[in-house]
């Protein structure tokens, strides 16, 4: 839902880095007795940008002890795919567990989704972290994501915002027999339909 709020009272501040230091922006709207902020952290385009590159373990854990937001939206691109995510669901497509882990002890959300435009219709695709895991066939990760709280079982990709395809099907659907075993032992139940595939 969509709504404007009426501005009483507007204040904007921001710090400005020095050197390497992270650049912050807050904006405070005031609509009767409640404040809206909104911040524009450059630590979450920080942490993108060097998820993105080779930093090491190091850099992402200054970036997240700098106060980076380990559930911040990200856009990020990946070969010709663009994603809107979060830095957990761009590490967990990377394959970085050592980083994924330390994203959650940092409180990133496990079941923290990732979106695209996918197939031939141009639906909406929307899914948990553990969907990163099946169509490179990554168990380990797989498994490393269900250790840290990772939901497998039930519709949890949607197109369109309806809930739709299991990891069973995904993981069937790219042929990773692996996979199906695994979440098969995992409880995945094979008999929920698909409700439309692209």
């Amino acid at each position: 839902m969509n709504s404007v709020l009426p501005v009483l009272d507007s204040s904007i501040s921001s710090s400005l880095g020095r050197g390497n230091e992270p650049v912050s922006l807050s904006l405070q709207l005031r609509h009767e007795d409640s404040v809206i902020s909104m911040e524009v952290d450059s630590l979450a385009t920080e942490l993108r940008d060097c998820l993105l590159g080779k930093c090491q373990y190091s850099e992402v854990k200054r970036i997240l002890d700098s106060r980076a937001d380990p559930n911040s939206r990200l856009k990020y691109k990946l070969g010709p795919k663009e994603f809107q995510g979060s830095p957990l669901t761009l590490a967990v497509k990377l394959d970085k567990p050592n980083v994924v882990r330390l994203l959650i002890a940092s409180n990133a959300n496990p079941e923290s989704t990732y979106s695209m435009t996918a197939g031939r219709s141009g639906v909406r695709w929307n899914g948990p972290a553990v969907c990163g895991t099946v169509a490179r066939g990554n168990l380990s990760m797989m498994r490393l994501l269900v250790e840290l709280e990772a939901n497998l079982n039930g519709r949890l990709v949607s197109f369109n915002g309806e809930p739709n395809v299991t990891l069973l099907y995904d993981a069937s659907y790219f042929g990773h027999a692996h996979l199906v075993r695994y979440l098969l032992q995992q409880k995945g139940n094979p008999d929920i339909p698909v409700k439309f595939q692209d």
